[in-house]
């Protein structure tokens, strides 16, 4: 409810900037893009008779609400985004290549989930497809490899025994699920 309410003032919502935004990074443009489809959409629906009830909207949304939900929730990942990016401008290696990496990891997880949108508004070729996934690993990578210093940055205390402590998370996590090198054996 709250996202379609914020999705109820469009191109206002999609307005929104934050002190300090940092120099431009190609996939918060893509983002930035979309957002603005998507808030343009809406403030032409609202012309219509009824104030958008006649609305029918490009592509999978289900009526103005949920594009107005889709808008809210476009604008909460720029901003995400955006801030981790003015935290890694303020800040010092590692802190600040860690928080790039995050930026990165939330921006691109959101394209790759939204490449039908990006195709089908001509916006993703193949090309861009495997730059997003190959940049989406990159970044994951050196957000596993970093989370020490996530963990210090939130100011969480390292907890005995938690998977995420341990050198070897992965492992730790698989024995505190119970899972063996039998668990998943091809079939």
């Amino acid at each position: 409810m709250l996202e379609k309410a914020a999705g109820r003032t469009h191109l206002a919502l999609s307005t929104l900037k934050l002190p300090g935004t940092p120099a431009k990074w190609w996939w918060l443009d893509m983002i930035t893009a979309r957002e603005n489809t998507l808030a343009t959409d809406l403030y032409t629906a609202t012309g219509l008779e009824q104030g958008g009830a006649e609305y029918e909207p490009e592509g999978t949304a289900l009526g103005i609400d949920s594009t107005r939900t889709d808008l809210a929730r476009t604008t909460g990942i720029r901003l995400v985004v955006t801030a981790a990016l003015i935290a890694a401008d303020q800040a010092t290696d590692p802190a600040a290549a860690v928080a790039r990496a995050c930026a990165a990891v939330v921006a691109l997880t959101y394209l790759d989930r939204h490449s039908g949108w990006y195709n089908a508004h001509r916006q993703e070729s193949p090309d861009l497809a495997g730059e997003i996934h190959d940049e989406l690993r990159r970044n994951r990578v050196i957000v596993a490899a970093n989370q020490t210093v996530l963990a210090a940055a939130f100011d969480i205390p390292e907890l005995p025994g938690a998977p995420m402590f341990a050198p070897d998370f992965l492992q730790a996590w698989s024995h505190r699920a119970g899972w063996d090198e039998h668990t998943f054996v091809a079939q």
